[in-house]
Parts: structure tokens; C-alpha cells; sequence
């Protein structure tokens, strides 16, 4: 049911066909709950989706590269326009995982910055990193046809804050869920994707995370690999393995805190 055709989901629920469905953005909710206003709904926190960056190849593999791209996203008018204003920033180990206590970007530290919506210091950035500008690369991600138009034109108009910031001229590429499945889901692209990003707050969020983020002493020889961005930091890869075998809550909080500090500075993934 999550990757049929949005407006049959919602006729076909309102209609009793269905007796528990996907999940709905909120204008597809609106609708559910005048359509059917005995029906039962839970509204919980869920993780933003994320630009997942080939940070083994230039000019991903700068880090101010990957800093720069994020001061160059407008979140706040990003849900303005696909969320009716609903949702706040988020980062990797995203506020969702709520049993685990992870931060807000704001409280990030000095890294709180890459969250702010700053053209101008995001270009002294890209200069000091001697990038080109306007930096041209490829973005692909699911079309509308898998979660809804409102994730296509979330990534759309990130694409087109950064090509009127002077930034980046995008080629945006729209995949089925068969195509990604085969290319992006198994690190099989060449610059940018935009996927749904769930790790945090999934049940067995301790795999999860070291799958993502762990890099083998032998390097990648991949795709296909679950470290679809290609992160190779000796000492995030050291704590996502380490917190796989922590069994006390505190003491794996702690080291979950160190993860979340080196993912806001390096901005491995842009949530």
C-alpha cells in the first residue's frame, strides 16, 4: 500500500477499503480526517529524508564542501512549501530516536551553525575550498510514484535554493523504487541522492548505525554497501562498532553523543 497511487490511497481508506494504511504528509492527512473522522490516527516524530554525498570523491570529500551545502539549505521554507509549515531541522541521529535522547541541531555546539540558512558564509566556504562555482552534479532520488510528490518537491526546491544561491546547477534524475533499489539504495551513484533517512529510531537502530557508517580495514570495494555515502573517519567507524556492544544505556549514550558530534561537524549526510 505505501508505494500506490496517492490519491487512490486515500479514497480507498476514507472508503473502509483499507483498515490501516501508510503513512500520509499533512495535506493527504487533512483529507483522511474529514473523509473518515472516526478512523483512529497516531502522529509521531519521524526522521527527515537526507542528501547522502560520495564523500570519497572530490569536492564531497572536503568537508566545508559538505558544510557549505547544508548553510545553503532554507528549512524553514522548506516546510513551509511541502509541509505546511509542520517539522523543524533535524540532523543524522535525528531528534525521533527519543528513547536515546539525541540533540536537536541547535544544541550541537559550534556545529549548530551548518543548520543556519546562510548563503554568504556558505560560498566563503566553497571558496576557501577552491570549488568552482556554480558546482555542477548529479542528484537522484524516487519519484512520485513511491512515497508521494511532496518528497519530490521537497528535493526540488533544495535543488533550486541552491542553483538561485549561485551554488550548484543540479541535474535532478527521478528513479522508480525498482531502479533505486539497484543504483542509490546500494551506493551504486556517482555524486548525490536523496533518500528517506529512518536509522535512528528503527528498532535495531545499533546495526543500523555501524552498517552505515563503518568502515572495513580493507576499504569498500563496493557497491553494493550499506555505507552508501562511502564515510571513511577511522574514529566514527571505532564508536559505531563499539556502541553495538554496550549494553548499559548511560555508558552507550555516551558514546552515541560522540557519534552525533563528529556526524554535525563532518556533515557526512544533510537532514
Amino acid at each position: 500500500l505505501g508505494t500506490s497511487d496517492p490519491a487512490k490511497k486515500v479514497a480507498d481508506f476514507i472508503a473502509h477499503k483499507v483498515h490501516m494504511t501508510y503513512w500520509f504528509p499533512p495535506e493527504e492527512r487533512e483529507q483522511i480526517q474529514k473523509g473518515r473522522p472516526d478512523a483512529q490516527s497516531w502522529k509521531y516524530l519521524s526522521g527527515s529524508s537526507a542528501l547522502f554525498m560520495r564523500t570519497d570523491k572530490p569536492p564531497f570529500n572536503d568537508k566545508r564542501v559538505r558544510q557549505a551545502l547544508s548553510m545553503a539549505i532554507d528549512r524553514k521554507a522548506l516546510s513551509q512549501a511541502v509541509s505546511q509549515g509542520e517539522g523543524e531541522p533535524d540532523q543524522v541521529m535525528s531528534q525521533a530516536g527519543v528513547y536515546w535522547g539525541f540533540r536537536k541541531p541547535k544544541d550541537l555546539g559550534a556545529a549548530a551553525k551548518y543548520w543556519n540558512y546562510d548563503p554568504k558564509a556558505a560560498k566563503e566556504l566553497l571558496n576557501a575550498a577552491g570549488v568552482t562555482l556554480p558546482m555542477k552534479f548529479e542528484v537522484q532520488h524516487w519519484n512520485a510514484t513511491v512515497i508521494g510528490q511532496s518528497y519530490v518537491d521537497a528535493i526540488d526546491l533544495i535543488e533550486a535554493q541552491w542553483r538561485n544561491a549561485g551554488i550548484a546547477e543540479v541535474k535532478d534524475t527521478e528513479l522508480t523504487f525498482g531502479q533505486a533499489a539497484g543504483t542509490i539504495s546500494i551506493g551504486n551513484y556517482d555524486a548525490m541522492q536523496y533518500f528517506p533517512h529512518v536509522t535512528p529510531y528503527q528498532p535495531d537502530m545499533g546495526i543500523v548505525l555501524r552498517n552505515e557508517f563503518y568502515w572495513p580495514p580493507e576499504g569498500i570495494k563496493g557497491p553494493p554497501t550499506l555505507n552508501v555515502g562511502y564515510a571513511n573517519d577511522a574514529q566514527l567507524s571505532d564508536l559505531v562498532v563499539k556502541q553495538v556492544g554496550q549494553f548499559k544505556k548511560e555508558e552507550r549514550i555516551q558514546t552515541l553523543r560522540q557519534i552525533e558530534d563528529i556526524l554535525a561537524e563532518q556533515q557526512y549526510r544533510l537532514g
